[in-house]
């Protein structure tokens, strides 16, 4: 499913050598986690 909406990147964490882990404010979801 993909989903698009706007959102305010609260952090981020290197995840391996080529991934990151983001933690995103957005209106209609809330606080999410995106790898």
């Amino acid at each position: 499913m993909l989903i698009k909406t706007r959102g305010i990147v609260l952090s981020y964490l290197k995840y391996r050598e080529s991934s990151i882990i983001t933690r995103v404010y957005t209106e209609q979801r809330g606080v999410q986690s995106y790898l």
